[in-house]
């Protein structure tokens, strides 16, 4: 079960994605491998990382709809095999979704495709 958040590397750009899609154990590594055990795939924990919080440092990809948005394409090209994703936001990422959120962007985009 893949734990995804846009820092591995930051998904902020079209390589960032793919690295996070097809890399070493990216998320593309994992859907192949519950599928090849007769299994559902699951994504426990995913979301945004602003840069300089706790858990990341400076290499976050911040307040990113478009991974957000990227995130939402994958589970919806492979909902036959998805049992379940959680998004994460909290202080310790950086900022929670919603009102007054340090991510309005990501916010927004996560209110309208989810």
């Amino acid at each position: 079960l893949p734990i995804c958040y846009d820092i591995w590397p930051p998904a902020t750009t079209s390589a960032g994605w793919n690295t996070q899609l097809n890399g070493t154990q990216g998320l593309m590594y994992w859907l192949n491998f519950a599928e090849a055990h007769g299994k559902r795939f699951a994504v426990p924990e995913w979301g945004n990382v602003m840069p300089g919080t706790v858990v990341s440092g400076s290499n976050a990809g911040g307040d990113d709809p478009a991974y957000v948005n990227d995130m939402l394409g994958f589970f919806r090209a492979h909902s036959a095999i998805l049992s379940w994703e959680s998004n994460f936001q909290s202080p310790s990422t950086g900022a929670a979704y919603g009102s007054g959120s340090q991510m309005p962007k990501a916010s927004a985009a996560y209110q309208a495709g989810f």
